[in-house]
């Protein structure tokens, strides 16, 4: 039987309020994303930020924050109910490992590994303890992309022929940041892909994509631009263009039917977009449903080990094909 841990605090008007107590693991990109969401929600304290950085700038922690350099620290803490996984993919195994074992629920930043086997651990751990592992690709929680979504379910539009995303990343990320990333694949692709899928309804049957850098040195080896084709039952088809190349967050969607065709357009903003300005919203949503389900005792992973582990496979597949310039039958 599971037991929830609330504290009662104050909000603006005076009166009580329950709050779950979670950690932050991880204080680069993402984590500061989440961190700067949660820590505003009157109904959550994030007690702990774990990273191992002696001079992390903790300027922006609020009160009740704390700086630990070992996740052992802030997992051991049996009023901590969740932990956000924001480090880089390399490490997310080891967190999330010792966070389910704790007894915590898991929000984890996209992907959950680049391991077929820690994938699949992973779940296991989650099923064996009872806890939840929610991934976060949050622009599954987009009020724009779900407007669409929706015209290609309530078929709108007619039957379903085509998506096309148009993803271009801003601003450019440092070469920390780079070397860790996974490539555009596996950090930027991966987004497109999930969102392809999840309107498809189902994994692609073939794969044909290529990848290269303008620059290698700023690129420090990794891509800076890809395109990608997919091909889905029904001779339904997906392409999806990325590049970390652009003057602001660009990103767009057409789903194309037998009657009509609807659009995801940028924007209007004043000033360049960042990926976090673009899809601040989503952020929230994500983090509240997260939320949702740990209070209401709902272990349910919003994606399944299959889908996770066929997520993995296209893109371990992907880099394949740059590698060899095939294509590849993914339904095999």
């Amino acid at each position: 039987k599971l037991q929830f841990l609330y504290f009662i605090g104050a909000n603006s008007n005076g009166s009580t309020m329950t709050k779950t107590v979670g950690a932050v693991v991880g204080y680069g990109r993402a984590g500061i994303i989440h961190y700067g969401y949660l820590k505003d929600m009157d109904d959550v304290e994030v007690r702990y930020v774990v990273d191992p950085r002696t001079d992390l700038d903790t300027s922006s922690f609020t009160k009740g924050t704390k700086h630990v350099r070992t996740i052992e620290e802030a997992v051991c803490d049996k009023d901590v109910e969740f932990v956000f996984i924001c480090s880089p993919t390399a490490h997310h195994f080891d967190g999330i490992q010792k966070s389910i074992k704790s007894g915590k629920h898991i929000f984890c930043e996209k992907p959950l590994s680049f391991c077929k086997n820690e994938i699949n651990s992973i779940f296991e751990l989650a099923e064996e303890h009872k806890r939840l592992v929610f991934t976060a690709y949050n622009r599954r929680y987009d009020p724009r992309i779900n407007v669409l979504k929706k015209s290609i379910d309530n078929k709108e539009i007619g039957n379903l022929l085509s998506v096309s995303i148009v993803s271009r990343d801003h601003p450019y990320p440092p070469v920390e940041f780079l070397k860790t990333s996974g490539n555009i694949y596996r950090d930027c692709a991966v987004h497109d892909l999930d969102q392809l899928c999840w309107m498809m309804g189902e994994l692609p049957q073939k794969i044909k994509t290529d990848a290269f850098a303008y620059d290698e040195e700023r690129a420090a080896g990794m891509f800076e631009t890809s395109h990608t084709l997919l091909k889905f039952s029904g001779n339904r088809v997906g392409h999806i263009m990325n590049s970390r190349i652009a003057t602001s967050y660009d990103q767009r969607i057409e789903a194309l039917g037998d009657k009509d065709a609807c659009f995801v357009e940028n924007p209007k903003s004043e000033e360049p977009l960042t990926f976090a300005k673009r899809y601040a919203e989503s952020y929230v949503v994500e983090e509240k449903e997260f939320l949702r389900q740990v209070r209401s005792n709902d272990i349910t992973p919003n994606l399944t080990r299959e889908y996770s582990l066929g997520l993995e496979q296209m893109l371990a597949t992907c880099m394949d094909i740059v590698n060899t310039g095939k294509e590849v039958d993914f339904s095999r």
